[in-house]
């Protein structure tokens, strides 16, 4: 069998030397079996419990905190309260004209505190919560947020819909 000619060229313009994006790229056809197994899982639970509307929303929450739990394990903890924080800004500030400037400048403060501190430890918020730090996942949460906080946080804004996928709330 024969290789694509193009397979040469599509080598050399390869940039793999961003230690996130080379990791990511790895890791693709492992994520793409996880989401087939999870949209088969929905699918089914969707089908077998005759699930719509609020039903289904739950059911994905429910699913979605779950594998989240397993990959950062008690650091769901910091990743759903930055996403309140940010689901706040929008919800609050929504109106005025500096409310994309405000969302960008929280998640650039926390992506470089995320680099500074390398994450979090909740010993260093209180002392009693430092069992926590045992129980971290599989994954490291704030690698994740770099990748996704700034495609999450242009998005945010622009579209109602997202904002409510993204936080599983409807708009009163």
């Amino acid at each position: 069998m024969r290789s694509c000619p193009f397979n040469f060229l599509s080598r050399l313009l390869q940039d793999l030397s961003d230690a996130q994006w080379r990791n990511f790229r790895g890791n693709l056809p492992i994520l793409t079996v996880v989401m087939g197994a999870f949209l088969i899982v929905v699918n089914t639970l969707r089908y077998c419990y005759v699930l719509k509307g609020r039903g289904t929303a739950l059911m994905w929450l429910i699913l979605s905190l779950s594998y989240l739990y397993y990959l950062h394990g008690a650091c769901v903890v910091f990743i759903l309260l930055i996403s309140l924080i940010n689901y706040s800004i929008v919800k609050l500030f929504a109106n005025y004209k500096y409310c994309i400037s405000l969302i960008w400048s929280f998640n650039l403060s926390v992506l470089i505190l995320n680099r500074v501190y390398e994450g979090y430890s909740f010993s260093s918020f209180r002392e009693n919560l430092a069992f926590l730090d045992n129980y971290r996942g599989t994954f490291r949460w704030h690698i994740c947020f770099n990748f996704a906080s700034p495609i999450i946080s242009s998005c945010i804004r622009r579209d109602p819909i997202i904002t409510q996928l993204y936080f599983c709330v409807t708009d009163d």
